[in-house]
């Protein structure tokens, strides 16, 4: 009897494609199907997608974060293949905003000596999402860090981090559009003149004061040192990761519609 076969491709830029991994893999064998997986930074393979799950070859619709074992196995039957964005549990939503900052925030650019502070952001509980399940902590910052050595050895730029009174509350993390096109996130610009947006996160008790806002700034500013005049990012109409609302405050237009969610730029009027 043929085995049906569960494949994932993915780049290691977010530490959650490790636990979401796990719990595709464990529907895959509930179902009795064969598992395996590919590093695209590792692998030298034509898939363009920063995460793509295929069962024979068919793509199913499983985005990074999804992790209801029984509700991944429906998807790769088939049953449910209609793509809804996972949004942060209830539990997300349990802090206190602070009033105001007591401080100035600095902006520092992302480097080698300041990478495990935007890997704390990623996987401590103040994240959107909520803290990594713990036995998956070390795996998830192992891979970070791998991808985050791989982007600084390439590119002079491509995050910044927010610290207040040296704490690190926040981060942006973007590359070159040359590479945003490898993850499947095709440029409307011209890639060599585009910086994409791939994450951007403000610890929860500091929401409200403008730090993403900032750090958006900070990208901006030096759009031209970097030899950069756009900057894009898929924002999406409801819930809270990249959310439309914020991206319009802060001058980016709308240059195309996707339904759920929608290409956005930033350029110089």
């Amino acid at each position: 009897m043929l085995m049906h076969c569960v494949c994932v491709y993915y780049y290691p830029q977010c530490p959650w494609i490790v636990p979401t991994v796990d719990s595709i893999f464990r529907a895959a064998r509930k179902l009795g199907y064969k598992c395996c997986m590919y590093d695209l930074l590792s692998e030298r393979l034509d898939e363009k997608a920063l995460f793509k799950v295929y069962v024979d070859g068919n793509a199913v619709p499983i985005g990074i974060g999804m992790m209801d074992v029984n509700d991944i196995a429906n998807r790769l039957l088939g049953v449910n293949m209609s793509f809804q964005e996972q949004g942060p549990s209830e539990t997300a939503f349990s802090y206190t905003p602070k009033k105001q900052i007591a401080g100035k925030v600095d902006i520092s650019p992302l480097s080698g000596d300041n990478i495990d502070d935007e890997i704390a952001l990623c996987i401590g509980e103040d994240f959107l999402y909520g803290a990594i399940p713990q036995r998956f902590v070390k795996k998830a910052v192992e891979m970070k860090k791998r991808w985050l050595q791989h982007i600084l050895s390439k590119f002079e730029a491509c995050g910044y981090i927010a610290y207040l009174k040296k704490e690190p509350v926040g981060f942006v993390e973007f590359v070159p559009g040359e590479l945003a096109n490898k993850l499947g996130m095709k440029t409307l610009y011209s890639p060599k003149q585009t910086a994409v947006i791939l994450c951007l996160s403000v610890k929860k008790a500091y929401w409200g004061l403008k730090i993403g806002s900032e750090l958006i700034q900070r990208l901006i500013n030096e759009l031209p040192r970097a030899e950069y005049k756009f900057v894009e990012v898929t924002a999406y109409k409801s819930g809270l990761w990249h959310p439309l609302e914020f991206y319009l405050k802060n001058n980016f237009k709308i240059v195309k519609d996707l339904g759920n969610n929608v290409k956005m730029a930033y350029h110089p009027c």
